[in-house]
């Protein structure tokens, strides 16, 4: 394997800012970059340390199975890779997040989790769009990715309100809503960062809606291995909605 895919699989695997239709966009448009150099080199030998890198993120698993799968068809590879990219696309997220708008009507009170790419598109379009009350967000630990994502609204004038996930009995009765993203769908459960299933289960037992706002690179039919203890499963009964 050449130096430079050496170094994406190793940026992939330290990554632990960006969401993961971030990081697969990165990946996508660096295979795309280069695949006149990725054809030469070993595809399955990249696909294989690309699908270890990150076990938990369901788009990161579906672009190494592609590299498995297609690795001596490089035109049909090519093709799957830009299919793939599209998916990543912010008009494609627009497109998801404005069928989630379609079913609002009237302002809404949201509590999120975490720092979802996809999920901070939708509270902007939100905003835009003045259907966000009130916007509470859970700090998330250990990396505090929802005070990270409480910083870069309120950079763009978006109002919400920092909490830790232990105060949620205070704030579930006040909002109508609880919204994530996912690392993974699979049938059974999704993945996502830890806390997302007490956070579900408290809203649902609230009689709250629980919104999943994902993409189809997030769907994978094999069940996921969970490696990093920031990740766990939350099962689909626990989940109203999930938009991709």
């Amino acid at each position: 394997m050449n130096d430079e895919f050496e170094i994406l699989i190793n940026e992939v695997k330290e990554n632990k800012t960006n969401g993961d239709i971030e990081l697969a966009r990165m990946v996508i448009y660096f295979l795309l970059d280069h695949f006149s150099s990725l054809i030469e080199n070993d595809i399955r030998e990249i696909g294989y340390a690309l699908g270890k890198s990150k076990s938990e993120m369901a788009s990161i698993q579906n672009i190494a199975q592609i590299l498995i799968d297609l690795h001596d068809s490089p035109k049909l590879l090519h093709t799957k890779l830009i299919e793939f990219k599209e998916k990543t696309d912010i008009n494609y997220t627009d497109g998801m997040v404005f069928n989630f708008i379609q079913t609002l009507d009237s302002p809404v009170r949201i509590i999120t989790i975490s720092r979802s790419s996809t999920v901070k598109r939708a509270l902007i379009q939100l905003s835009r769009n003045n259907l966000i009350k009130n916007l509470y967000i859970i700090r998330s630990y250990p990396g505090l990715e929802g005070v990270e994502l409480h910083k870069e609204l309120m950079e763009l004038g978006i109002n919400s309100t920092s909490v830790y996930l232990a105060e949620i009995n205070k704030y579930i009765p006040e909002i109508d809503m609880a919204i994530s993203g996912a690392d993974a769908i699979t049938d059974d459960y999704i993945v996502n960062k830890l806390g997302t299933r007490l956070l579900f289960e408290y809203a649902i037992l609230n009689k709250k809606q629980t919104i999943v706002l994902g993409n189809p690179l997030k769907h994978i039919v094999r069940d996921i291995l969970i490696n990093d203890r920031i990740f766990e499963k939350v099962p689909i009964k626990y989940i109203t909605k999930i938009y991709d």
